[in-house]
């Protein structure tokens, strides 16, 4: 091959590898009305901002947005207090009590090896005891504390973008503070592996992410979750899916845009939303990379 087809033959790889890219934003549609859906990403770091273009675009087009509850209570010192007291065993119980022998051992060994007090896990409950392993893992893999919701909310301030939640403030909170009951060793062991599995899968997700390759996101992110713990699956997945469902079809009643974010594992497998709007009649374009 000389040099001139070589360098013709790598364009037409570039380009179709160009074209062949998408994003982690879609566009629903309707009777001429639209509502797009943005994926966010957990665990992305400072360097992965700024945000793939296609966030921008539908923030731009769309004077009202959507997030899963409502950010400005959710971070009123009042809701961060609530949140914490409900951190707390309401009887005095402490976990090594709760869970199962082997998954207290885990958390022992755990905090061991990553040099925190194991009290500090004992006397909270089980979905406090679960964010705060995570957040060791998180803040080892240099994932920032200034989450897309966050970002996105902080855009809002000072404009007319009219700002709202799918999950009211009190439901969101009996969403977090009530993961794993009844199931608490099961959750804990979970989250475990979840930790332990991410320092392979970080770079994995945040590609697909930025891909918008539900798939792989299925495949990293929920296929385990499905298939070994269908119950948490259902509570910390698909219940939600489902119940935001009826609340993003709402949003088709008036002609104004509107801009919904919500994690990006509830947007992948046939229970996600984006799954079910299709199966509603909905049109469900992927927002492909701006020129």
């Amino acid at each position: 091959m000389n040099a001139k087809s070589f360098f013709i033959l790598l364009g037409l790889l570039i380009a179709a590898t160009t074209l062949s890219a998408q994003s982690s934003v879609w566009k629903i549609t309707k009777d001429r009305r639209s509502v797009y859906l943005g994926g966010t990403c957990p665990v992305l770091r400072a360097g992965d901002y700024p945000l793939p273009k296609e966030f921008d675009l539908a923030f731009a087009a769309s004077p009202q947005i959507y997030f899963e509850t409502d950010i400005f209570l959710l971070q009123s010192t009042e809701t961060q207090q609530n949140i914490t007291n409900r951190s707390l065993s309401t009887d005095g119980s402490t976990l090594d009590k709760i869970l199962s022998p082997q998954s207290w051992r885990s958390i022992q060994e755990f905090c061991s090896t990553v040099g925190i007090p194991e009290e500090n896990m004992n006397k909270v409950r089980a979905w406090r005891c679960r964010a705060m392993l995570t957040s060791v893992e998180m803040q080892k893999q240099g994932v920032t504390q200034k989450t897309m919701d966050t970002y996105f909310f902080q855009r809002t301030l000072g404009t007319e973008k009219v700002v709202a939640g799918l999950d009211t403030l009190d439901q969101h909170i009996e969403y977090l503070t009530n993961q794993g009951a009844g199931r608490e060793s099961e959750l804990i062991d979970y989250s475990l592996q979840e930790i332990a599995d991410l320092p392979g899968k970080h770079e994995a997700v945040i590609k697909a992410w930025r891909e918008g390759d539900l798939a792989k996101i299925d495949e990293l992110m929920l296929k385990n979750l499905r298939q070994d713990h269908p119950v948490l699956f259902r509570n910390l997945i698909a219940q939600r899916s489902a119940n935001w469902l009826p609340k993003i079809e709402a949003l088709f009643q008036t002609s104004k845009s509107k801009f919904v974010l919500v994690g990006i594992a509830h947007l992948a497998g046939p229970e996600g939303v984006l799954a079910q709007l299709r199966q509603r009649g909905y049109t469900v374009e992927q927002v492909k990379p701006a020129k």
